[in-house]
């Protein structure tokens, strides 16, 4: 969401995907056209939620974080279970990604880490472009494991009430995963781990950092840092490529913005 202001002859907005305020003539003018501000503006709000045009400075003080879900995969398409299965993106996760990347070309990112399986390297890999970025692929962001149930088509599952599945989909808070399959808490608590050691170090390094794993995977995290019950796991539609804004200031991470997307008609936001 962009957030402008105005202030005398000229307004003022911010953007958050690089979290920069801009003087323009209206809130998105081409970043080039016009005065990036080095710093962000305070603004002084009245009770009709004006701004004052307080000229009050501040320093930058957060990183940003970029979480994304993958690109496409003909298994998303047919609907069938991914889990961990190491499947590539196809040719219109493909165009999806590098939407997004144009999405992000303003974005500061200095760091980026990726899910090793195939459809979130490749998206990463087509984000960073030409940018002189190291990409770390960790165990720990791969998508939630399905056990023997991977690779099956789900809408089926959904439907039938007793299917064991069932409960994953519709009643997550009841889900009880097979032998070698992962449970929701297993996923978090990998990704916690994932944030404290690789992340939470970062602050104060590093102005952002990119994120590329997986549907469920990224709900876990964003359901955690929002204190989201089980009961409304899928609350958040999550299509392919979507990207959460997340802030980390002073050892805290808060969510800026849930799953923004870069490209027209979203597709697979919600299995």
């Amino acid at each position: 969401m962009l957030i402008s202001f105005a202030l005398d002859f000229l307004l003022i907005w911010y953007n958050p995907v690089d979290a920069k305020w801009y003087l323009g003539r209206e809130a998105g003018d081409d970043f080039g056209t016009y005065a990036c501000l080095p710093v962000p503006v305070v603004f002084v709000m009245d009770e009709r939620g004006t701004g004052t045009g307080s000229r009050e400075y501040c320093e930058e003080k957060n990183m940003l974080i970029y979480l994304m879900r993958h690109g496409e995969t003909d298994w998303n398409k047919a609907r069938r279970l991914q889990g961990q299965s190491d499947i590539p993106l196809n040719a219109n996760g493909t165009g999806l990604a590098a939407e997004t990347a144009r999405g992000l070309a303003g974005a500061p990112i200095d760091m980026a880490f990726c899910s090793p399986l195939m459809r979130a390297r490749e998206t990463a890999e087509i984000i960073l472009g030409d940018r002189n970025v190291p990409l770390y692929a960790d165990e720990r962001l791969k998508e939630i494991h399905f056990g023997a149930n991977e690779g099956i088509c789900f809408d089926a599952a959904k439907q039938n009430p007793e299917d064991p599945l069932h409960d994953f989909f519709c009643r997550p808070e009841h889900y009880l995963p097979p032998e070698g399959a992962e449970s929701f808490a297993q996923v978090t608590e990998r990704g916690q781990s994932f944030l404290r050691e690789k992340i939470f170090p970062l602050e104060g390094k590093c102005r952002a950092a990119l994120i590329v794993a997986h549907g469920a995977f990224n709900r876990c995290l964003l359901n955690c840092i929002l204190g989201t019950p089980l009961k409304d796991f899928w609350r958040i539609l999550l299509p392919n490529c979507a990207v959460s804004i997340l802030s980390l200031e002073q050892g805290e991470i808060k969510v800026v913005e849930e799953s923004r997307v870069y490209y027209e008609h979203p597709v697979n936001g919600r299995p």
